[in-house]
């Protein structure tokens, strides 16, 4: 399999400390504590950064009016929960600090990884199996 460059690979980035504002005020908000209503903030406020619109012009040339909240949405949605688990563990670790993440972040439709092999998995493959 060849290996991917750093052209291969869609860079959007998020300053930590607009994103945790973002994430706070959303959950300090009832009508704006959604999964949803969050990434699509996410995507507002970072997509007009200079280096993410060239990451969104790579993808897409016609994104800024061609692109649906949906489509921002499944853009962006693993990629805010991917901060928001970092940022999560960081916290629990480093200061014993627990904070939620928007209503509606376990049900979010991204991309799903293959599940991950099991150690039961691994044993049977050597023992001739196929997974």
């Amino acid at each position: 399999m060849p290996k991917k460059t750093n052209e291969d690979i869609a860079r959007f980035r998020m300053n930590t400390a607009a994103f945790v504002m973002i994430w706070r005020n959303h959950l300090a908000k009832p009508g704006a504590d959604n999964w949803k209503k969050f990434v699509l903030a996410c995507f507002e406020r970072f997509s007009r950064e200079k280096y993410n619109m060239n990451t969104l012009t790579n993808i897409n040339k016609m994104w800024p009016v061609s692109m649906s909240e949906d489509d921002k949405y499944e853009f962006l949605s693993e990629r805010c929960y991917s901060k928001c688990m970092t940022i999560r563990t960081k916290l629990r670790k480093d200061k014993n600090y627990e904070v939620s993440l928007p209503t509606g972040y376990l049900s979010r439709t991204g991309a799903k990884k293959a599940a991950r092999v099991t150690t039961e998995d691994i044993m049977n493959i050597f023992e001739g199996e196929d997974v």
